[in-house]
């Protein structure tokens, strides 16, 4: 039996562990920093398949490593399994039914992502007890990774100093390896103004507006942005505006900014900018300001030697034997779908396929299930595994678990969360990344390629961490 073989044998035969784990934890859909049962979860089944448990990793109750093994090579491999919220719906209903309207959902897989994960590093395990391998394989159990940066401060805090190589995987509606070049970095600050109250008829003049502050930051970063890099991006929400009543000079108000840019300097750039635009806003007004980064997360350096692993082991599990119920199940749910990212997705394919015709994408893309690679451009999107990518080579796979078109952070995606369908794509991503960790843990050679490839990725830079050396997950 070569080596595919086995460890698609042994991913098979561990899977039903491992969707129990996704589909209890798609049951919980716990929020970032919250996830203390879909944690608790991971660590005993990861005790149960004999790994050794180091737990409150960074200061956070519901970050963990599993290992097994000793020595170098050291692959980490990425999980996830924080929710989002807003996403509750019942699951493999095709129309949207939230039976507790504003709970969390599992609307971005990572339900499914830290079950395959977990799925992975056991079936390397077991390989690695039957070949008497040395090395060393880790699952990092990774939560809030939507908005909480904790990767970030994984690797602030050094859990990832003695890794060889990284892997993280997404549920997606493709499959391909991302190259990392749509990824943004991100930077999220608030800023806090404090002004004076005063009755805004009796005596305005004695007040000073802390929401006219906030009202000139956004008008100031509003002409800012014809200004910036067409990749850059700036959002915002207002967190307190000073109170209800019009009548009253607002003594204090909050505004949330997030920075984000596909190069790290490009992004820091525009934050410092931002920053000015909220200093001056503070003088205009006679206020102070006050401001805190509560996250940040770098971009993805994808590095060539991690990728091409990934990208041959993904092609050598694909096409995926759908069966009739899968693709007629993916099929509903597709139908149920907006066009409106059609062109970008026919714009996908034609990259990857430019000597087929508009028909020939369109018959594609009209697959129940996209039983192909293609690599998604222009859905920009931002990752704390980026951070992990600048300190360690890795790269991250992408595999269809739902009909291309599905939303990230949709109902849809939810509601498909805990179907064979689901499940099916859960265990092909266990197996492309278990053969890819395999495949470096078996080769000296290829590990000092990755790192070779590595610092030419870099081009000079070092890493920055985006999150301040006193600032606590959570914000605190």
């Amino acid at each position: 039996m070569d080596r595919k073989e086995r460890i698609t044998q042994l991913v098979d035969e561990k899977l039903p562990a491992f969707t129990k784990v996704s589909d209890e934890i798609w049951g919980y859909a716990e929020l970032c920093y919250k996830e203390y049962q879909s944690c608790d979860c991971q660590i005993k089944e990861m005790e149960r398949q004999g790994f050794r448990i180091e737990r409150n990793i960074a200061g956070i109750e519901t970050a963990f490593i599993a290992s097994y093994g000793e020595g170098h090579p050291i692959v980490a491999v990425l999980g996830e399994y924080d929710a989002l919220a807003g996403l509750n719906q019942e699951a493999d209903n095709i129309h949207r039914n939230s039976f507790k309207p504003g709970e969390p959902g599992h609307g971005c897989g990572h339900n499914l992502l830290g079950a395959a994960s977990m799925s992975a590093v056991t079936a390397i395990k077991e390989y690695m007890q039957e070949n008497n391998l040395k090395g060393t394989i880790r699952y990092y159990g990774c939560p809030a990774e939507e908005g909480g940066s904790a990767k970030t401060f994984m690797v602030r805090d050094g859990y990832f100093k003695d890794v060889d190589i990284a892997l993280s995987w997404h549920p997606s509606q493709f499959n391909y390896v991302w190259d990392g070049e749509d990824c943004l970095g991100t930077y999220n600050i608030i800023f806090h103004y404090k002004g004076i109250a005063a009755h805004a008829a009796a005596c305005p003049q004695l007040g000073r507006s802390a929401l006219d502050a906030v009202e000139l930051l956004n008008i100031g970063v509003q002409f800012l942005r014809e200004h910036i890099i067409p990749e850059g991006r700036i959002h915002y929400a207002i967190l307190n505006s000073g109170g209800t009543a019009p009548n009253v000079v607002q003594a204090e108000a909050e505004v949330s900014y997030v920075i984000r840019a596909p190069k790290m300097a490009d992004m820091y750039d525009i934050a410092d900018r931002v920053i000015r635009i909220a200093e001056g806003a503070a003088m205009m007004t006679d206020t102070t300001m006050t401001k805190r980064v509560v996250s940040g997360t770098s971009n993805l350096l994808a590095t060539k030697a991690v990728f091409d692993r990934y990208d041959a082991n993904l092609r050598s599990f694909l096409p995926v034997p759908y069966t009739e119920d899968e693709l007629a199940y993916a099929k509903k749910f597709k139908d149920s779908l907006d066009v409106s990212d059609r062109k970008r997705m026919i714009n996908c394919l034609r990259a990857d396929y430019p000597g087929k015709s508009l028909k020939e994408l369109e018959e594609m893309l009209d697959m129940p299930m996209a039983n192909y690679i293609c690599r998604e451009t222009g859905n920009t999107a931002s990752t704390d595994a980026g951070d992990v990518t600048w300190v360690v080579p890795g790269c991250q796979l992408h595999v269809a678990c739902y009909p291309a078109g599905t939303p990230f952070h949709s109902w849809q995606m939810t509601a498909m969360g805990k179907s064979p369908l689901a499940h099916r794509s859960m265990g092909i991503a266990a197996k492309v990344i278990a053969m890819t960790a395999l495949d470096f843990i078996l080769d000296e050679k290829l590990v000092q390629q990755a790192k070779a490839d590595f610092i030419e990725k870099l081009e000079g830079q070092t890493y920055r961490c985006p999150l301040p050396m006193d600032l606590k997950p959570g914000g605190h």
